[in-house]
């Protein structure tokens, strides 16, 4: 990527300002730590030892109460001063360790102070409480136990408490050593790393500086030399446009000839075109009228296809409607063969009730005088079962000749709507194939006068377009007429043109001149190509000049 001069020097003055603040910020960084440890020192270390000493006092001045007390003749008097000296030492203490307490404890520091408080000091005030109750009884018996306890306790007590306060002490102590040496520790290094960082930072700065300096020497460089070739490459195109200027005055006039000639053959060859997209035109509409008529003949195919296809779809519907009147007359047939066996049972019945008027009249016989009238009864019966049995008899017939007769005209009528609708079928198919073959043939007849038609569209538009075409060329024969005599105007103009490449030339020599001098510190002396190219360019252009005045 390509960064412009002025972004490389921000760039560099960004990063040697961005070294430099962040030594800073390392160094208040340290300072800060430093800050921090000797604070703690001062508002913790310090506070807690003073404490430790307050409550050390207090518990030197419990001692000396106390023996005060085993000193006494016991006196009462002067057993309640020394527990006066006694409760203010205790307050000493307590204000002490409020005070010790009041501030944060250190890791290990809380167990330890715990320790102190409910083991030796507890054991301390129970001590020293004990010897003043005894000492205020006034009872011989009393002051002769303080006395012993005191030798045998108390002693004990005052011995080990210096070696008590020590531990806190101690653990204060080496607190504020190890404190002051880690702050000692972070100034030496600040000390020397602080002026390392800046050294540095300071030569990468100037290492930066160097590169960015040779960057910017070897662009600039790099910029005159390709502004010496433009010098060079400037000069020369100024002589090819010399040249090209005198070629061009005699192209003009061979131009002008040949442009008369090409204007004469235009006309005859529009004149033939206009012709052609006569003829062209009269052909397309033939085109369109045969298409049209052989269109509508097509048209009249499709619809006889379509009426066969109606007459097809008319008889699949007669037969579907006679088979449906075959099933029909087959469910008659099956009703009348129902009738005839109802008609069997009635036989039965009546075969049944002669049987029964037969048991009749022997049983009336029978009977005598008794059953004479029942006899009469009995043959009126068998009467009526043989008119019965007639009748069902006559109906049996009919019913037979009816299944047989209906049988015969279904059969009959099956067979011969199948033969007709046979027929109409085959001749509607032969129908439908005729006529096929004439849509395929009226389709091509179509197709064809349609790629005439194209084709008379084709020629008239190709034809039109010619005529256009050729208007076009006409006018642009006269515009070459204009341009050709422009272009001698153009010729004198390019010279000039030449002329001031050439003053541009030798200003752009001064300028990389001052340019160079300016990148290397000191004046320099223009190169061999530059004085070269003026030379070259400025003895043509005068060559040109002398001939354009002859």
């Amino acid at each position: 990527m390509n960064f412009s001069i002025k972004t490389k020097i921000i760039a560099a003055s960004s990063i040697a300002i961005a070294l430099c603040l962040a030594i800073s910020l390392f160094a208040n960084w340290k300072i800060s730590e430093n800050v921090s440890l000797y604070r703690h020192i001062a508002e913790v270390n310090f506070p807690n030892i003073r404490s430790q000493a307050d409550m050390e006092k207090g518990a030197i001045l419990i001692e000396a109460a106390t023996n005060m007390l085993l000193d006494t003749n016991n006196k009462i008097e002067e057993a309640k001063a020394a527990d006066a000296k006694i409760q203010a030492a205790i307050k000493i203490f307590n204000d002490a360790a409020k005070q010790y307490e009041a501030l944060p404890f250190l890791p290990g520091e809380d167990a330890m102070w715990e320790k102190f408080k409910g083991g030796f000091w507890k054991t301390y005030m129970t001590s020293a409480e004990k010897i003043i109750a005894l000492s205020m009884t006034g009872k011989e018996e009393d002051h002769i136990n303080r006395d012993q306890f005191a030798k045998s306790t108390w002693s004990k007590l005052v011995e080990t408490r210096d070696a008590e306060f020590d531990k806190i002490q101690d653990f204060q102590g080496k607190e504020v050593t190890t404190t002051s040496a880690e702050a000692m520790k972070q100034t030496n290094l600040l000390a020397w790393l602080t002026p390392m960082l800046y050294a540095t930072a300071g030569l990468i700065s100037l290492a930066l500086a160097f590169l960015l300096g040779t960057a910017i020497s070897k662009n600039l460089m790099r910029a005159t030399e390709l502004i010496n070739d433009s010098t060079e490459k400037v000069a020369s195109a100024s002589t090819q446009i010399a040249s090209s200027s005198q070629q061009l005055s005699q192209a003009t006039t061979e131009q002008a000839a040949s442009l008369e000639e090409t204007a004469a053959s235009l006309e005859e060859i529009s004149a033939m075109v206009s012709k052609a997209a006569e003829n062209a035109s009269t052909t397309e509409t033939n085109s369109q009228q045969s298409q049209s008529k052989a269109e509508e003949g097509r048209q009249a195919v499709d619809d006889m296809m379509k009426s066969m296809t109606d007459i097809s779809e008319s008889n699949e519907a007669i037969v579907n409607q006679v088979n449906k009147s075959n099933q029909e007359m087959s469910e008659i047939i099956r009703v009348i063969e129902e009738i005839g066996n109802k008609t069997k049972v009635i036989n039965e019945i009546v075969f049944q009730t002669k049987l029964l008027s037969f048991n009749a009249s022997v049983e009336a016989a029978r009977a005598g005088e008794h059953g004479k009238g029942f006899a009469v009864v009995a043959e009126e019966v068998g009467n009526l079962a043989q008119m019965s049995g007639n009748a069902a008899k006559e109906i049996t017939a009919m019913l037979d000749s009816s299944i047989a007769k209906v049988d015969t005209i279904v059969k009959n009528s099956k067979s011969g709507v199948e033969v007709l609708v046979e027929q109409g079928k085959q001749k509607v198919e032969s129908g439908i194939n005729v006529a096929r073959q004439c849509s395929s043939v009226l389709d091509q007849i179509v197709q064809n006068v349609s790629g005439v038609t194209n084709l008379a569209q084709e020629i008239s538009r190709a034809t039109k377009e010619q005529s256009q075409g050729i208007g076009e060329i006409n006018k642009a024969v006269g515009q070459l007429d204009i341009v050709t005599q422009q272009n001698s105007a153009t010729s004198e103009e390019t010279a000039k043109a030449a002329a001031e490449l050439s003053s541009q030339a030798d200003h752009m020599k001064s300028a990389v001149e001052e340019l160079v001098a300016a990148v290397q510190g000191r004046s320099k002396q223009p190169s061999a190509q530059v004085y070269g190219a003026a030379d070259r360019f400025g003895k043509k252009t005068a060559k040109q000049s002398y001939a354009k005045a002859s």
